[in-house]
C-alpha cells in the first residue's frame, strides 16, 4: 500500500507540475529558480522517501515516464549525510521533470489522443501531488521595485 503524504494542495501555491504537450513529449516540471522551493522538495524527499519511491518505482509509471532534470555532480551542501542513502541521486536534482517520449506520428495516428493523454496525466498525478505537497508553504519572493 502506498504511503500517503499528509499535505493538502491549494491552487494559491506554486504549481510544481507544468503539464505541457510539446512535440515529442509530455513533461512535468519542478523548476529550480527559487532556492527555497528546492530546499522544500529536498526535505520532502528525505521525510517521505518511501512515498516518493512508491510513486516512481510503480511498474506502470516506470513504463511510461523517465525522471530527468539538472543534477549536481556532488551532494548539495547540507545534505552530505545522505550521500549513501537510496534517495541521494534525487537530492542532487536542481530541477526535475517527467518525460514521456511521444512522436508526432503517434499523436496523428492515435485513435483517441485525448483519452491517451488523460491516462498519462492521471499516472503523473501522484508525482504532481508529491511535489505540490512539498511546496505547500512556498511563497514567491516579493517583487523588487
Amino acid at each position: 500500500m502506498q504511503e500517503k503524504v499528509g499535505f493538502e494542495h491549494s491552487k494559491k501555491h506554486f504549481n510544481s507540475l507544468s503539464a505541457k504537450i510539446p512535440i515529442a513529449s509530455f513533461r512535468g516540471l519542478f523548476a529550480d529558480m527559487f532556492s527555497e522551493a528546492t530546499k522544500l522538495i529536498r526535505q520532502a524527499l528525505i521525510e517521505h522517501e518511501t512515498a516518493f519511491f512508491d510513486i516512481i518505482e510503480n511498474s506502470e509509471f516506470k513504463k511510461q515516464f523517465i525522471v530527468l532534470g539538472k543534477q549536481l555532480k556532488r551532494m548539495p551542501r547540507g545534505y552530505e549525510a545522505f550521500t549513501d542513502s537510496s534517495i541521494a541521486d534525487y537530492l542532487k536534482y536542481k530541477n526535475m521533470y517527467l518525460e514521456f517520449p511521444l512522436t508526432d506520428q503517434e499523436i496523428l495516428t492515435s485513435k483517441d489522443f485525448t483519452a491517451d493523454a488523460v491516462e498519462k496525466f492521471l499516472l503523473m498525478k501522484d508525482f504532481n501531488h508529491f511535489l505540490n505537497s512539498a511546496l505547500k508553504d512556498f511563497r514567491f519572493p516579493d517583487k523588487r521595485i
